[in-house]
């Protein structure tokens, strides 16, 4: 596959840190004017270059802070229930519908919510240290045609 360019990189970058695509777009060097950031940063990031690099950047990522989907839930079981405790139920539904979303529940782009996972539930990426990045894409990242 081709490389990206210094501000697809970049945008790949500043995605992979959390800022919103129109953040990560403008940050990266790309000219916004009016909602054209919005489009065109939702159209960079569908580009099949920059989603197998954004995706290796946050397994890059998941692998350092040794995030699985498990543990994700596990935390936000705990912050539910301390939510609960407090009476803090709004915060308690947040919680719950952020797990609903990580397990599958929630149907991204507000198209519904399922009534059973999408398929078993999630099991977290075995990150083996003898695994090679190359080998880990070849096993998890979507094949291109």
């Amino acid at each position: 596959m081709d490389a990206l360019s210094p501000r697809q990189e970049a945008f790949c970058r500043h995605l992979a840190e959390g800022r919103s695509q129109r953040q990560a777009y403008i940050e990266a060097g790309y000219s916004a004017r009016g909602d054209t950031a919005d489009e065109a940063a939702s159209r960079l990031a569908g580009n099949i270059k920059v989603a197998f690099r954004l995706a290796e950047l946050q397994a890059q990522q998941a692998k350092r802070l040794d995030l699985t989907v498990e543990k994700l839930v596990l935390e936000l079981e705990d912050a539910r229930l301390s939510a609960m405790a407090d009476r803090n139920y709004a915060v308690a539904i947040v919680a719950t519908m952020a797990k609903a979303k990580l397990l599958g529940f929630i149907v991204p782009g507000g198209r519904g919510i399922r009534r059973e996972p999408p398929g078993p539930v999630p099991k977290p990426y075995p990150i083996d240290p003898e695994t090679s990045l190359a080998e880990w894409k070849a096993r998890f990242c979507p094949k291109v045609a």
